[in-house]
């Protein structure tokens, strides 16, 4: 059973982890990479594991414990990489340093946990490839505009592809394989809908960045003009087609989720896909004049709605 006491618990302990590791560094350092590493939005890689146990039926608290602080190492590591994408000043350095030694934090607290058991690595290595793949792949849109297709959303799911790791750590527990690829599948098309959800809050960083996520090319306005963007993007019109594709994505990993008896992910996704369709009522509700400002704007009304859901 999934408990609050857990995930506090393994978010507390990542927090001294980073504080461990950052022990040398100056406070400035430690200030920038703290608040990059340690985001109340993290705290759904702790809460990921613990769902995914149920249908493996592992219910050992110190297993999910681990499974839990295990996840937000990897998360920690898959950051400092999304960073590196988009800067380069020193402390983004010495973030790519304690990336690397959170996924060794992480390898460590599956062996310790794992034995004899040999499955797991295979697919370890498996969902690294996977991961830096879908990275490279979707650099095609820094600096143009290309129109996104399945293989796009695809790798946007695929990105994440460290978090099918809790998967194959309680397949090996539990010696049960036959969930393994549905859930693999299901947490792919999970991933690929908060992604588009996530791209549309930040559009502005990412516009900044010359990052054309699905959300700007999706709303179709000249991106040489951010006065253009930024009134295309809070259009009723974009904001319910960009929900409209995440919630498929959503809907198919709840399938997914539900054929395995996954009931808590499938939980999860449900109160994450009614907040989107709460979010997409509202919108349609909301003046015809859109206020492209911090407070105003459609997507930051939005952005209210549905993050504690993404973070929970």
């Amino acid at each position: 059973m999934v408990t609050h006491a857990t995930v506090h618990k393994a978010s507390a302990e990542f927090s001294k982890l980073i504080d461990t590791l950052l022990s040398t560094s100056d406070q400035r350092t430690r200030t920038v990479i703290k608040t990059r590493l340690c985001p109340p939005a993290f705290r759904a890689s702790a809460f990921a594991p613990c769902l995914l146990a149920e249908p493996f039926g592992v219910t050992d608290g110190q297993l999910l414990y681990k499974a839990s602080l295990a996840g937000l190492c990897l998360t920690g590591f898959s950051s400092t990489i999304d960073d590196l994408a988009d800067k380069a000043d020193k402390s983004y350095a010495v973030c790519a340093h304690i990336g690397c030694l959170l996924l060794s934090e992480a390898a460590s607290i599956y062996a310790t946990n794992l034995y004899n058991h040999h499955k797991f690595w295979p697919r370890w290595q498996r969902y690294l490839s996977e991961a830096s793949e879908a990275e490279r792949f979707l650099w095609r849109h820094t600096k143009a505009v290309v129109p996104y297709d399945m293989r796009d959303f695809q790798m946007l799911g695929m990105k994440s592809a460290l978090l099918n790791t809790s998967i194959a750590y309680y397949a090996d527990l539990s010696g049960s394989d036959e969930m393994v690829c549905s859930l693999e599948e299901g947490l792919m098309n999970l991933a690929t809908g908060v992604q588009i959800i996530d791209d549309l809050f930040d559009w502005r960083e990412d516009y900044e960045a010359k990052h054309f996520t699905f959300p700007i090319v999706f709303c179709e306005a000249d991106v040489t003009s951010l006065v253009s963007v930024e009134s295309r993007i809070n259009s009723v019109e974009c904001i319910a087609g960009v929900i409209q594709v995440a919630t498929d994505y959503l809907h198919r990993g709840r399938q997914c989720f539900d054929t395995c008896g996954a009931l808590q992910m499938l939980s999860f996704v449900t109160t994450l896909t009614d907040g989107l369709e709460s979010a997409r009522r509202h919108i349609e509700q909301c003046p015809s004049i859109c206020h492209p400002t911090e407070d105003l704007s459609r997507i930051n009304r939005i952005r209210r709605l549905i993050s504690p859901r993404l973070a929970h």
